[in-house]
């Protein structure tokens, strides 16, 4: 009598290996780690199919390569290949006990709600229980694409009600969510919970009409969504068409409004990092700060595809005198430019950042003797260091800007820096 059952060739073929792979593991388990050539060989294959089908398989662990020269490739033994396939049976039998009970509510509801498969081109859905089981339905069978033009309200429908889960589960089957929404201060906690599966575009006017669109199959419409306080203040009325002329505008709507928008990282940059967003350095803490610097260095250069970058470092050490002289200008006192710069002198005196004195007093014009700047390697510290400071903090004092300019600092270090301060 023959042998009934699968065999396991046609296990491979179930388990969704093609006819020719399977042959090339079947040929590995029969004569044991084989090389590439002599895969091909056993499974009468051409050398460019058999390394197509080889990386398969290895990359799938039914074939594992081996050490040595030349290079083998051994199969992963048949005794385990079955367990690996009862287990998949296991957990997809376990799955749909698991969804039974949710398959056959949502069968329930189904019979008594608004059929989506009727040839009727508007469909009234009164109620939010009632809208969002229809559209459970309608986003679980979108394949390509889900436009959403959203409001604080409908938003927050969206999460009440997990329709959101219904869009994360369509981003996972491929499905693009796009979802346009004037985002201000207070919608955008709310939207920030839509980023991992949407690509969120700020509208440049707030949304009138909140609308819902499934691939080319209909157009969901929100006429009445009103929430007052975290509750719903009116019942919800949805308008749902198939009309072809009304998809076609509704498209056509979402296209102008998406290419007028902006991206809603740029518009959080704008709401929560303003320009005045400040990077702090701590003492004995530097390198945190140098950390961050380098995070966004590099995320800036990994997103434009950019090897090096190279930084003004006049700017960067303008900019620390700046902050320092501002700082300075804090802690010292006087209301006159002759009682800030004495301050200022006894400041330097005492964090030992150089000896002041006053040369001129027309222009005014000061000399630090063994400025801690000037004794960096390279004298453009100096140069742009000091003389920040210096403006900074009889600016921060004075309330106005004091240009500050300076000569040779070739010799600082033996004769002095000298900075001639021009008043505004």
């Amino acid at each position: 009598m023959g042998r009934t059952g699968r065999s396991l060739h046609q296990l491979l073929l179930e388990d969704g290996v093609p006819d020719r792979g399977a042959r090339i593991y079947l040929a590995a388990c029969r004569e044991g780690p084989l090389t590439a050539a002599e895969l091909a060989r056993r499974a009468q294959l051409n050398r460019v199919d058999a390394y197509r089908f080889i990386r398969q398989l290895a990359a799938n662990g039914l074939l594992r390569a081996t050490s040595g020269r030349p290079m083998r490739f051994a199969p992963l033994p048949p005794e385990q290949f079955l367990d690996r396939i009862h287990h998949k049976a296991a957990e997809k039998v376990e799955e749909l006990e698991g969804e039974r009970e949710r398959i056959l509510l949502g069968w329930r509801e189904a019979l008594a709600s608004p059929d989506g498969t009727d040839d009727r081109r508007f469909t009234i859905l009164e109620g939010a229980e009632e809208a969002v089981r229809f559209l459970k339905r309608k986003v679980g069978a979108t394949e390509k694409e889900i436009l959403v033009c959203g409001t604080h309200d409908s938003l927050t429908r969206t999460l009440d009600y997990g329709l959101d889960r219904c869009w994360k589960e369509a981003r996972a089957r491929g499905v693009k969510v796009r979802l346009l929404v004037h985002i201000q201060a207070d919608t955008l906690p709310l939207v920030k919970q839509f980023e991992s599966y949407a690509e969120i575009r700020h509208s440049p006017i707030p949304i009138g009409v909140p609308s819902l669109q499934l691939d080319r199959s209909g157009l969901f419409v929100n006429i009445s969504d009103q929430y007052a306080n975290g509750a719903a203040a009116e019942p919800l009325i949805g308008l749902w068409t198939t009309s072809p002329e009304l998809l076609a505008q509704g498209r056509e709507f979402f296209r102008q409004m998406w290419a007028r928008s902006t991206e809603s990282a740029t518009r959080q940059v704008a709401l929560e990092a303003p320009s005045s967003a400040t990077l702090s350095i701590v003492a004995g803490r530097e390198d945190e700060s140098l950390l961050r610097l380098k995070e966004v260095a590099e995320l800036g250069m990994r997103a434009a595809g950019v090897h090096e970058l190279q930084l003004d470092l006049v700017g960067l050490i303008d900019t620390i005198g700046r902050q320092l002289g501002r700082e300075i200008g804090d802690r010292v006192g006087g209301e006159t430019p002759p009682e800030v710069v004495q301050a200022i002198r006894e400041y330097y005196t005492a964090h030992g950042m150089g000896q002041v004195t006053v040369v001129k007093d027309r222009p005014l014009t000061l000399r630090v003797n063994e400025c801690f700047a000037s004794q960096s390697p390279s004298s453009e510290v100096g140069r742009v260091l000091c003389p920040a400071i210096l403006g900074a903090a009889l600016e921060r004092r004075l309330g106005s800007r004091w240009s500050v300019t300076t000569g040779d600092l070739g010799r600082g270090r033996r004769s002095g820096c000298l900075f001639t301060i021009v008043p505004p």
